[in-house]
């Protein structure tokens, strides 16, 4: 976990390495490239321009999503060697209405289908979506390698970042 949380660059290229599959093409481990039905992707972004968006200079949450990381720049998260690396930001949905709306967009661009079809959860369990996020920023100066979900976790999650 200390790879993971300050920065230790070496120890998380270790641990990524430990992943499932190389994906030569890209260059990149447990990393799939799958096509999107465009007009659900303009959805999905004309709902970050409609929620996210406005409220984004804010720095606060809102009715339909909650900002779960302002990152502060006292934290280790948000600063890398003295320097600011990123100024992501993480809103999470913040209510069932909000989830359904983004849910049935993401049911639609067949993730869920991508999961089973891989292979990526036991084949007696039924994938779901967990939450959803929109995380922007406007530059990042460096790279974090880190692991979402440990093996020791003892979960079967797949993160997708569209």
């Amino acid at each position: 976990n200390d790879a993971k949380c300050h920065g230790n660059e070496t120890a998380a290229l270790e641990i990524a390495t430990n992943f499932h599959y190389y994906n030569a093409e890209l260059h990149a481990n447990n990393v799939i490239d799958v096509s999107l039905d465009k007009n659900i992707l303009e959805q999905i972004r004309a709902g970050y321009d409609e929620d996210i968006q406005p409220y984004y200079d804010t720095n606060k949450s809102t009715d339909n999503f909650c900002l779960v990381a302002p990152y502060s720049q006292d934290t280790l998260t948000f600063k890398f060697v003295n320097d600011v690396r990123s100024d992501i930001r993480w809103y999470s949905v913040n209510n069932e209405g909000t989830y359904e709306k983004y849910s049935k967009l993401v049911q639609q661009l067949g993730l869920i289908d991508t999961v089973k079809e891989r292979k990526w959860v036991d084949e007696d369990d039924e994938p779901s979506i967990y939450t959803m996020f929109f995380i922007p920023r406007s530059f990042s100066k460096e790279y974090q390698l880190h692991e979402d979900w440990p093996v020791e976790v003892g979960t079967q999650v797949t993160t997708f970042l569209i």
